[in-house]
Order: structure tokens, then sequence, then C-alpha cells
């Protein structure tokens, strides 16, 4: 720099040949070169505000100086020209503009299929370079919605998408503008939506226990959807149950077990089920069990103080047995089915039938009375 004898006022404005770029990523930083103003005399730049644009000045030449800058948006920098003999020096105010760049999108998947009932899934996207825009997912697809969700641990951006119905569910997807990026163009992921599997089918419920009628009407539960009504089909018939269906009735020999198909019919989002589903027929608990004579009256007599015992009431085709339950006031004792007694009051037999192919065995606790004897007339003897 040299002195300035020079008072005229210099009449073109000092500037730079650019005042804008575009934000670069990887180099945020331009060069400008000076322009402008009267005579010989030499540029040079400074800050005059950073503005949004966050501007700094480095590597300063007397042509040229390099403006970094730390996003889009606007900084101010005077720029001045030195005088010479002829000219004042002169110093104006430029303001320098750093344009969003463009970004752009790409999804992870464009095309995937999923069946309906693999819903929710999460459709995923990156924003390429050094783009810096939040992703936005969005569908006008009546086979799905969307929810804008951020994973808590990695702070990744992804759509949830829910189906509703099988059919196209298209995806938009774009980055949102930034200081420093404008709005990327919109990218897509389409997903075929299929049938589902339905969840497995079931008998409600799976056991029955034996009736002499020797049928059940079965009923069918789970699988998914609205698809009904159930239908049933013998698997394994069973070598005791040798089971037969026919319609919804389950026709059996005996108890024992038998596998049956169980089919739910899909519907407008379910593929159709069949499970195979083992019914079992337990065997049935008897009727309860009596005794024919449960009271007696005391006899006087010692050898006819006893009771043949006789059971009564259960089901099936087993023998009957009987046991001591408790001796009690009548002082009773059982052996070979028969009851003897000592005194009147009562006591308990314990009877048992036992059970068949169909039926388990049934006791009953039997209380037995021994009623009082009537006394005879009593009558006055002859005093002579």
């Amino acid at each position: 720099r040299y002195a300035r004898v020079g008072n005229t006022p210099q009449s073109t404005a000092v500037t730079f040949t650019t005042l804008s770029t575009t934000y670069d990523g990887e180099t945020t930083s331009a060069t400008l070169t000076f322009t402008g103003g009267n005579g010989d005399g030499t540029f040079f730049a400074a800050i005059h505000s950073t503005g949004t644009a966050l501007c700094d000045l480095a590597n300063p030449t007397d042509t040229t100086v390099d403006v970094t800058y730390g996003s889009g948006g606007t900084c101010t920098i005077d720029v001045t020209k030195l005088g010479d003999s002829t000219y004042a020096d002169r110093t104006d105010t430029v303001t320098f503009t750093v344009n969003p760049a463009a970004q752009s999108v790409t999804p992870d998947l464009s095309t995937v299929t999923y069946r309906f009932d693999q819903g929710p899934v999460d459709v995923t996207a990156s924003v390429d370079g050094f783009g810096d825009g939040d992703l936005v997912y969005s569908t006008s697809s009546s086979a799905c919605s969307v929810s804008n969700v951020v994973i808590p641990v990695t702070q990744d951006q992804v759509g949830r998408v829910t189906f509703s119905s099988l059919g196209t569910c298209v995806v938009s997807i774009y980055a949102t503008a930034t200081a420093s990026f404008l709005q990327s163009p919109s990218v897509t992921t389409t997903i075929t939506i299929t049938k589902a599997n339905q969840a497995n089918t079931t008998l409600l419920p799976t056991s029955t226990a034996y009736t002499p009628s020797k049928s059940y009407t079965l009923t069918g539960g789970g699988g998914s959807g609205t698809g009904g009504p159930y239908s049933f089909a013998v698997n394994v018939k069973g070598v005791a149950a040798n089971c037969s269906i026919s319609g919804r009735t389950l026709t059996y020999s005996a108890p024992g077990s038998c596998t049956i198909y169980v089919t739910r019919p899909g519907d407008g989002n379910y593929n159709s089920q069949t499970t195979s589903v083992t019914f079992t027929i337990v065997k049935a608990t008897q009727n309860a069990l009596g005794l024919a004579t449960s009271s007696v009256n005391y006899s006087p007599t010692l050898a006819s103080r006893k009771i043949s015992l006789s059971g009564t009431g259960g089901s099936g085709t087993g023998s009957f047995s009987y046991a001591l339950g408790g001796a009690g006031s009548a002082g009773c004792s059982v052996a070979a089915g028969v009851l003897s007694y000592t005194n009147a009051g009562t006591c308990s037999v314990n009877v048992t039938r036992a059970g068949n192919t169909n039926y388990n065995d049934r006791m009953d606790n039997i209380t037995i009375t021994v009623l009082k004897m009537a006394q005879t007339t009593p009558t006055l003897a002859n005093a002579n």
C-alpha cells in the first residue's frame, strides 16, 4: 500500500465479480474476485457481519479472497479499494449469498412384498451426500397408513406402515428443506400386500366325556379374520375311539382319541387354515350309587342282625363291592357283601361299582340306619 494523495471519490462501486455460491458440504468455501472502483489502488475485504451463513475470510491476494461458510444463508462483507494519486479510498458493503443445494433421497427398497399379518413394517431411506433434511414418509394408498417414527437408540427416521387391506401401498419419501439444502424430490417404496396366513385353528373344547349316544357336536376356534364357518374332517380315527364326522357331529365307539382336521376358510385378508387337532373322549363318571336296603329294624335275635347288601345306581356293567365306611353307633361290620350290626343306630358303607371301557370306577358312602324295635305290650301277672 502506498501513500494516497488523491482526493477524487471513486465513482464505481467496489464489489466481487460474483456475490453468491451454492452450498457445498465438502468444501464449504468459494473464491471471490475483486472488481470495481477506480484507479490503481489495492483491494482488500473484511467481514461486516457473519450473518446466517456464518462467513469468514481467508487467503487474501491483491485480486481474490476466499470466503468460507458454515451454512446456507447470507453474510455481509466490506470491500475496499485503496486510493491512489488521483482517487480516495472507497469501501462498499456487499451481501454474499450461499444458496441451498439440491439434495436427494434413496429408498432402501424400491419394491417389496409382505403378507397382511406381517404389518406393521418399517420403510427406510437415506439422504444422499451431505444432505441434512429430515425424512418424511406419507401415503395416499387406501391399503395402508404411515406414521413417521424416530428410532430412539439410532435416531433413524423411518416410516411405520400399517396394513388395512390387501393391495398396493405406495410410500412417498422426501427430505425437508434446510438452510443449506432444498427439499428433495420425492421417491417411493412400493409395497405389495398379499394374503396372510391365519393362526392355528383348534377345537373348543378338545375333549368330552363318553355318553351313551356316542356322539358330540364339535365347535371350532382359533384362526384369524372373518372367514367361516369352520369345517371338520377325520385325520386319524383312533383305535379305540374309531371317530367319524358328519357336518359338526362327531361319532365315536368308545373312549379314546382321534385327530381331526379343523379348517377355517379365508377371507379378503387371510388364506384358509387347516390344523390337525387331537380330540379325546374320556371315560364318563357313573351315576350316583345307592343300596337297595338302607334301613332295617333291630332284631333281638343275634343271627338275624344282618343285611345282605345290594347296590343300585351307577352306570355301565361293572360289579358292586362293599366295605365298611364307619362302624357308627350301630357297631356295624361288613364281610362278603353282608352287613352285621350289634345295636340300633347308624353306620356307613362304602359302595363301589367298578368301571368298564366307558365309565370310571365310582364309590359312594351310604348311611345304614338300624331302627329300634317296638316293645311288646306289657301285662300284669296274676297275683293269686
